[in-house]
């Protein structure tokens, strides 16, 4: 009897096993509940309602944002932010916010960025704020890191302490760097240069060389255009500081014959690049950077058109 009984305890065993199996299968596939929104908006007068990632928002003063850990964001005034792709992060646009910040884990901490300062954010209280003037940060308890967005410097920020970072200056506009039509403000130093509908072209015959130089001295700027080479050893140069360096720009391999030209000169730097390629600087006087013209520069044989050429320049 006893060896009788053997297979039919294995059977509900087995019956029992599959059993379980099932259940951890459905276990399994059953879908997630839904994460909480990761910030909620209380404002008076309006049921409170959670805020997706990527949300741009506009607060009145008293408006309060609060995070599931309990931290809290209370508007000052009007406030224009974005919450970022990742939970704890924040852009703060314009107006000013009261914080009280949960203890956040050290490695992902509150970052709350404008547009000059970035603030990292463990524990405390403080008040931060976007005006025209720049970034001001009013520490009420405990510190913060506060990293400056123009330079990378950073400091901790502690409890009693005030720091303002200023607005950067707004960047120069872009302008034509040619007329509409004809070459003025431009010396045809050599070979022929014509302007017709805000293209121009330049080249020379035999042995010649051609080069068109502004009669404005630059130092500080920024050049975007489109160049199309032909002929001779197919390569053009741009020069700046009156030839005191220049960059080589090959013709381009695609078939429109059009290569996309960026050419920068600031702060004792120069670089450029040819359709997205790095191009190498090469001396003429090699002298520290200086202001002198800009040139086009075309070697015997070679025709070079310009076209949607810009600038913006820096005193």
């Amino acid at each position: 009897r006893r060896r009788q009984a053997r297979p039919a305890l294995l059977g509900w065993g087995l019956a029992a096993a599959a059993l379980l199996a099932v259940a951890v299968g459905l276990a399994l596939v059953r879908p997630a509940a839904a994460s909480p929104a990761p910030w909620t908006l209380l404002a008076e007068g309006a049921p409170e309602r959670g805020l997706a990632p990527g949300s741009a928002l506009e607060l009145p003063a008293g408006a309060t944002l609060r995070a599931a850990d309990g931290t809290t964001l209370v508007a000052g005034g009007a406030v224009r932010l974005a919450l970022g792709a990742q939970p704890m992060r924040i852009a703060l646009h314009a107006g000013s916010i009261e914080a009280r910040v949960e203890r956040q884990p050290a490695q992902h901490p509150l970052v709350i960025t404008t547009a000059e300062a970035e603030v990292a954010v463990v524990g405390t209280r403080f008040r931060l704020a976007r005006e025209d003037a720049g970034t001001r940060l009013e520490m009420s308890e405990g510190c913060v890191r506060l990293t400056r967005l123009a330079d990378g410097g950073s400091e901790l920020v502690r409890a009693g302490a005030t720091v303002a970072v200023a607005a950067r200056p707004a960047e120069p506009a872009w302008q034509p760097l040619f007329p509409a039509e004809g070459l003025e403000g431009w010396n045809p130093e050599h070979g022929r240069w014509d302007n017709r509908q805000g293209v121009v072209t330049g080249g020379a015959e035999g042995a010649a060389k051609a080069r068109l130089a502004s009669r404005q001295s630059l130092g500080d700027c920024e050049l975007t255009c489109r160049l199309r080479i032909s002929g001779g050893l197919h390569q053009a140069e741009i020069q700046v500081g009156d030839y005191n360096w220049f960059v080589t720009v090959p013709a381009a391999t695609t078939a429109d014959g059009w290569v996309a030209v960026r050419l920068s000169q600031r702060q004792g730097r120069l670089q450029a690049s040819a359709d997205g390629r790095a191009l190498v600087p090469e001396p003429g006087a090699g002298a520290a950077p200086r202001r002198g013209a800009l040139a086009f520069y075309a070697a015997p044989g070679v025709t070079v058109s310009i076209a949607d050429a810009r600038l913006r320049t820096w005193p």
